[in-house]
């Protein structure tokens, strides 16, 4: 039928252009995912016995690639049968095991090597002496009895009543042991001389001493009338070191000559051009008075209905210290509240020394009696070794420090420790 004519749609009548190719297992979705839809291709066998993974897997005998295609034969035994022979025991006990006549024999023969006549098996060795009869008694002991002798405490401390000098002299002689601060005495005769060596100086006497004469010797650097000396090192050392260390405030050497001023810059410059930005141009810009002057909205309100305030000292806000509301009477531990009460940054910091028995520093600012103050100082001791007069006479002195009389544990405790001070003078 012609196509106006067919009750089927017009692009179900039409040919399809190209060719229908159908490959087995090489679709899209088989070549996105190789690894699931085939298999892996194993290592040819003949290449196989190179790799390593051929020696690694679990329970597998590692095997040289020169040998891996040799015939296998698990019953092969390398190595030459050897045909049955003396066993070691017997070597080593040839006469277990043997008629006791031929034991006997060999016996009789052994006898006659010098070795076993001189040190026979489990005897002594044997040097053809002959000792007396005497010598064969188990009591026999050589040696002669020396008798009673004195104990050894006796011979290195022996008794008596020395005083010691003797003995000590026999130290001096023996080991040269004197005492600390003795003097050696080589007994020489001073009185031949008509001198005491205990109180006679060799030597001559310095006209002009000079003090510390050792340790300036030993440190000259304490010598303040010696010169400065020179110090001379070698000129390889020093150039070594400019190389080596660093120079504050100068660039590192590198052992070449100076090449010119100290203001010659080596390089290209960056600016071709007069007007061409730096650095700086491109981090703060280029703008002019005009362009920096603050924007003319700012610091307003830019919101509809917040435009209506005209003041200039209005705050906005809730106060840290909250002086525009009474204190409570009894402030609840529920009240954050700070009524300017509470310790500053400074106090928490670097709280007073009584702040762990809970005396705050204003309590000792506070005005109090006469009785209440000598109760305060006499309870801590701070009053102890006061006699009463210096108590009366620094609560005088603290009395007349304000003109209404009156006084505060400071100003007393200010006024003993000036009494303390006249007292001490």
């Amino acid at each position: 039928l012609p196509c106006f004519l067919s009750p089927l749609p017009l692009f179900l009548l039409l040919w399809q252009a190209g060719k229908v190719t159908a490959v087995p297992d090489e679709s899209t979705k088989v070549c996105v995912e190789p690894d699931i839809h085939n298999e892996r291709a194993e290592t040819p066998s003949s290449i196989k016995k190179y790799r390593k993974s051929f020696n690694q897997d679990p329970g597998i005998r590692v095997v040289h690639h020169g040998v891996a295609d040799d015939e296998k034969k698990d019953h092969l035994l390398h190595g030459v049968t050897t045909a049955d022979g003396e066993r070691v025991g017997e070597v080593i006990a040839p006469s277990k095991g043997i008629p006791e006549i031929i034991a006997y024999l060999k016996e009789k023969k052994e006898a006659e090597y010098a070795s076993n006549v001189r040190e026979p098996l489990g005897k002594t060795y044997s040097r053809g002496h002959r000792l007396p009869e005497k010598t064969a008694n188990p009591n026999f002991a050589y040696g002669k009895s020396s008798g009673e002798v004195d104990p050894v405490r006796e011979i290195i401390y022996p008794p008596g009543s020395d005083d010691g000098s003797t003995t000590h002299g026999m130290y001096v002689k023996s080991h040269g042991n004197y005492n600390p601060g003795e003097q050696r005495s080589r007994d020489y005769r001073w009185d031949n001389a008509n001198i005491d060596p205990k109180n006679h100086r060799f030597g001559m006497v310095d006209q002009a001493p000079l003090p510390n004469g050792v340790a300036k010797a030993l440190n000259p650097e304490k010598d303040e009338e010696k010169p400065a000396s020179s110090s001379i090192v070698s000129k390889k050392v020093e150039d070594f070191k400019r190389v080596k260390n660093d120079e504050l405030g100068k660039s590192k050497r590198y052992g070449y000559e100076d090449i010119g001023a100290d203001d010659r810059v080596f390089g290209m410059p960056t600016r071709k051009f007069d007007d061409e930005w730096g650095a700086k141009e491109c981090m703060t810009g280029a703008y002019g008075e005009g362009e920096q002057d603050p924007d003319a909205d700012l610091g307003k309100s830019l919101k509809a209905g917040w435009r209506n305030d005209t003041t200039t000292d209005r705050r906005f806000g809730c106060p840290s210290i909250r002086e525009d509301i009474p204190p409570p009477r009894f402030k609840s531990v529920a009240d954050n509240q700070n009524y300017g009460g509470e310790a500053q940054a400074a106090e928490l910091l670097y709280p007073s020394s009584h702040a762990a028995t809970g005396v705050h520093e204003n309590d000792f600012l506070v005005f109090r009696s006469k009785e209440e103050i000598f109760g305060v100082f006499t309870a801590s001791g701070a009053a102890d070794g006061k006699s009463e007069e210096e108590m009366e006479k620094a609560w005088e002195m603290a009395s007349s420090v304000r003109p209404d009389g009156q006084v505060s544990l400071d100003i007393y405790r200010r006024a003993l420790f000036e009494i303390e001070l006249q007292s001490s003078c």
